[in-house]
């Protein structure tokens, strides 16, 4: 995810931790090479996880943008990810 998109997002959630939005594209790495398996769910993905669980239920205006943020990094891998 590049610099500007980091900044958008945490804009528009008015985070001040912007820790969160590095967990958020680091896992985004993660996610377009994590393949299922006998491999444990990385911490990363987990964190994602929870972060979309808090973004769908405390900002759903914002869910749709959110997503949208999240795949644009994805890219042709995009049918590799699976939330």
């Amino acid at each position: 995810m590049e610099k500007e998109e980091f900044k958008a997002l945490q804009k528009a959630l008015k985070l001040k931790n912007y820790q969160i939005c590095q967990v958020f594209g680091k896992t985004l790495r993660t996610i377009v090479s994590y393949r299922t398996g006998t491999q444990e769910i990385p911490n990363d993905l987990a964190n994602l996880l929870m972060f979309l669980t808090w973004l769908n239920n405390e900002k759903p205006e914002l869910w749709e943008k959110g997503k949208k943020l999240f795949f644009l990094g994805v890219g042709k891998e995009r049918k590799e990810v699976n939330l």
